[in-house]
């Protein structure tokens, strides 16, 4: 117990220093600087909630200023709703500049969701802010392979990156149909036919998430989650005969000390029930 509470000590006299730091910097306006000393001081292992910290949430307003700043280098000009929502940031109103951020997003798309990621952060909400940056990057990704994909139509890799953007964004019937196209290209990719697999199976389009699963394990056998998610569709579709097959085909290829070790055991285990309405297997997508 002595030495926790030491260690706890250390701790938090590590943090008061460090966030004095990063507050002298805020103050003056450095924050790449700030940004960079973060990066590089940043406290580990500190025993409470991160969020809650000065330091956590004050990246928003460095992440806001250094971006803006940029923005403003490169001759952008914030909409009506983009520039209210600067304006209440900085006047520390965040949670009211994130509501104005997303009213300038017809507009402004990727820059009104960056800015609104920083204003969740700086509420110090973790999961919102990064939502938001992620929907920011998508876009920019979205418009960057639009424009690979206008002058290289026939490249199967930028229909790949295209599906995996629409992936990452939820939007599974988009995924299928730019998988489609870069599989119709070159038919063997372990790795789109498998996302194609998990988009069907999130559409709950069991059948189609099989037949890719079955080809991923063509092309790979070694797979060991494609085949762990082709008894999973198997399952969902009551089809039992053959979940077992897959199953000690997943396990015979995942490495014990894999975090997905043990929950290919545990289907198994599940498999192995003789009752097996309502039970429910684990995908590993």
């Amino acid at each position: 117990m002595n030495a926790v509470k030491e260690i706890n000590g250390k701790n938090k006299k590590e943090l008061r220093e460090f966030e004095a730091e990063l507050k002298s910097l805020v103050k003056n306006g450095k924050y790449a600087e700030a940004i960079e000393f973060s990066a590089k001081n940043r406290i580990v292992n500190y025993p409470g909630d991160e969020c809650r910290l000065y330091s956590y949430k004050i990246m928003g307003v460095c992440y806001s200023h250094d971006i803006r700043n940029s923005w403003k280098d490169q001759g952008y000009k914030p909409s009506k709703y983009m520039a209210s929502g600067d304006h209440l940031f900085d006047k520390g109103y965040y949670s009211k500049a994130v509501f104005t951020y997303l009213k300038a997003i017809p507009e402004d798309s990727d820059k009104a969701w960056y800015a609104a990621g920083c204003a969740y952060r700086a509420t110090g909400n973790p999961y919102e802010s990064v939502e938001a940056w992620d929907k920011a990057m998508a876009i920019v990704m979205k418009r960057n392979n639009a424009e690979k994909l206008e002058s290289n139509p026939a490249d199967a890799a930028v229909w790949a990156q295209r599906g995996d953007i629409d992936y990452n964004l939820e939007k599974w019937s988009a995924a299928v149909s730019s998988y489609d196209h870069s599989l119709a290209i070159d038919a063997r990719q372990p790795k789109v036919w498998f996302r194609k697999g998990c988009s069907h199976f999130e559409m709950d389009v069991y059948q189609d998430a099989l037949t890719a699963f079955k080809r991923v394990l063509t092309l790979q056998p070694d797979h060991y989650v494609a085949a762990n998610d082709a008894a999973v569709a198997l399952w969902s579709l009551e089809k039992y005969r053959w979940v077992m097959k897959y199953l000690e085909q997943a396990a015979s290829n995942c490495p014990p000390d894999a975090f997905e070790y043990s929950l290919i055991q545990s289907n198994k285990e599940k498999a192995g029930l003789k009752e097996k309405k309502g039970k429910k297997l684990t995908f590993l997508c």
